[in-house]
């Protein structure tokens, strides 16, 4: 006999078929039920990619921080603790300047020692840092962070064309983020830009009849099947007005993406969170969320899209 049919002949747990019936009464009882069933256990499997690279992220920078920063410290350990105590000092002066002026007494040489302990300690870091710099070139530590950064920015990539739709939008942001992240990241993140799978024509068939009542065919003069521009979010197909045969551009939403979004960034919450708590010194992403979450369901949301482009075509009729 099979391996399949003697797994068959397991015994079902009494539950099994109460819950496979409750399931199938919450899915025939609302139209929209299988879909968001569906959309959910997309958003699962792109829900374990992401805790997967989270956690390999983690523990690479959390492996090459106990090897570089350890040894880098223990360099400087000197260096740190001169710059400590010329901070400390530089604070030390900085109060006794303000408790002066707030007494109302001269303080014009406290303004001074205040700015000579401010300028000492400042010149001090900076001769630091460069000292770091060209430590950290002349060791190969350096190198070695770089490396790192290659390594992990190559695992994000690979997650956001992996999970696509929400996760692509999220690494297409983090890209233009230069001033923040070390150029290992922005460079491949950026290929992002250019890596957008387009909808079949079916699935932007389905969704313009769910939205608008009928198909593209009976809606529009005529419809291009194939899309000009292909985006994260959504892609552009060409088309004409029925009657006057004025030139259309079509916006359409890639398909599940707005039942997938909602439940993606959760997962993209939790799992930053639960890398932050696991690895609180080596992995802070969660300010990318609180700067996406708020903004992305409205990207997702056309009509105020298109309210925003009638404002702006009103501002531009006014100039």
């Amino acid at each position: 006999m099979s391996r399949r049919l003697s797994r068959s002949r397991l015994p079902v747990h009494p539950a099994v078929p109460l819950v496979a019936f409750g399931a199938g009464v919450l899915l025939a009882s609302d139209p929209e039920q299988p879909a968001r069933f569906t959309a959910y256990a997309a958003s699962a499997r792109r829900a374990v990619r992401l805790a997967g690279a989270c956690s390999l992220v983690a523990f690479d920078y959390s492996r090459a921080k106990r090897s570089l920063i350890a040894a880098e410290k223990a360099e400087f350990l000197d260096g740190d603790a001169a710059h400590w105590e010329l901070q400390v000092a530089s604070g030390k002066a900085e109060r006794l300047r303000a408790d002066a002026v707030r007494r109302g007494e001269p303080s014009a040489v406290l303004e001074e020692e205040a700015r000579r302990t401010r300028e000492e300690a400042a010149a001090y870091g900076e001769a630091l840092a460069g000292r770091r710099l060209e430590a950290g070139q002349r060791s190969g530590r350096a190198a070695a962070w770089d490396e790192v950064h290659e390594r992990n920015a190559a695992r994000l990539l690979a997650l956001c064309i992996a999970n696509g739709g929400v996760y692509v939008k999220l690494g297409q942001h983090a890209a233009q983020l230069d001033y923040l992240l070390p150029p290992q990241y922005t460079r491949t993140l950026h290929q992002l830009f250019e890596h957008n799978r387009a909808s079949s024509y079916e699935d932007v068939s389905r969704v313009i009849e769910e939205e608008l009542g009928a198909p593209p065919e009976a809606l529009f003069g005529s419809f291009e099947r194939a899309p000009i521009a292909s985006a994260s979010l959504a892609q552009v197909h060409r088309a004409t007005e029925h009657g006057t045969g004025a030139p259309l551009a079509v916006k359409v939403q890639h398909a599940g993406l707005r039942e997938e979004c909602a439940s993606d960034l959760q997962a993209v919450g939790l799992a930053v969170a639960a890398a932050e708590w696991l690895y609180p010194d080596d992995f802070r992403l969660g300010w990318v969320m609180g700067e996406m979450a708020p903004h992305l369901p409205l990207e997702l949301d056309f009509t105020h899209e298109a309210a925003n482009l009638r404002r702006c075509a009103a501002n531009l009729r006014r100039c």
